[in-house]
């Protein structure tokens, strides 16, 4: 992957590491290609194609040009498998870059073929838009169906653009339009005068706030008996106040003379 951008799966892809022929394979091609009629189990010649063994020398040079054939094989398997990986890390890495495209690339086989507006279900969920009701999803998968093309396929910049334009508008449309003003909370509307007020002085108190504080800091209906009345709390205290001051030496009623 010489030159290739580390961080585009598809420039990756574009710039696979040069190839290297298997060494089994190397005496039956390029310049090898119709000299040797017969090989032993690695694909080392032992008959040229005029049926001849080959000689000690050409052995030799067999032997050497074969390990040179097998080094280099490994070592492209060993490129080949560092190329994959960087592939895998560059798609794993577009889930925070560019989710859209992550998510896009996710569906169908071929990750930069157009998607159908069918499988747009299928890209919300993997993208992780979960949030839509069916209703919202239909009038949404309409309105994409408006921004496909003739086969009713959404390429990648295609897509985008509904995602960002389209897309938003049509789902606070329908949130509006449903019962999206039922769960306002209409204590939290303030008029613009009282914005303002807010705005310049954010601690500044409502006149609303300062009668609920004047409300709870008045005092309770308890405190004060109904009609004017002691409360049975009273009427207990002043019973024991009462006998107190009674004089408990003085003669009882019975004891009085008549």
């Amino acid at each position: 992957a010489n030159g290739a951008d580390l961080t585009d799966p598809d420039e990756i892809i574009a710039n696979p590491p040069p190839k290297a022929t298997d060494p089994k394979q190397h005496f039956q091609v390029g310049p090898n290609q119709g000299k040797w009629l017969e090989y032993d189990e690695r694909g080392v010649p032992t008959k040229n194609i005029k049926k001849k063994k080959p000689t000690k020398k050409e052995k030799d040079a067999l032997e050497g040009e074969f390990l040179e054939a097998k080094k280099k094989y490994a070592q492209y398997l060993e490129d080949v498998k560092e190329w994959e990986q960087q592939i895998t890390d560059a798609e794993s890495a577009l889930e925070k870059t560019d989710k859209l495209r992550w998510a896009f690339r996710r569906v169908g086989e071929d990750k930069n073929a157009p998607i159908q507006v069918s499988e747009l279900e299928d890209m919300f969920r993997i993208h992780g838009w979960d949030g839509l009701t069916s209703h919202e999803f239909k009038s949404v998968k309409k309105e994409a169906a408006n921004a496909a093309d003739s086969e009713q396929r959404l390429d990648l910049e295609a897509l985008r653009m509904f995602t960002n334009d389209k897309m938003p508008s049509r789902v606070l449309e329908e949130r509006l339009a449903g019962d999206g003003f039922e769960r306002l909370q209409l204590e939290g509307l303030y008029s613009p005068r009282t914005w303002r007020g807010k705005l310049a002085d954010p601690k500044r108190s409502s006149s609303k706030e300062k009668k609920e504080k004047k409300k709870k800091g008045s005092k309770s209906p308890r405190a004060t008996s109904p009609r004017g009345s002691a409360s049975p709390r009273e009427k207990k205290e002043k019973k024991s106040k009462k006998d107190d001051e009674s004089p408990r030496g003085g003669a009882s009623p019975r004891g009085a003379s008549s």
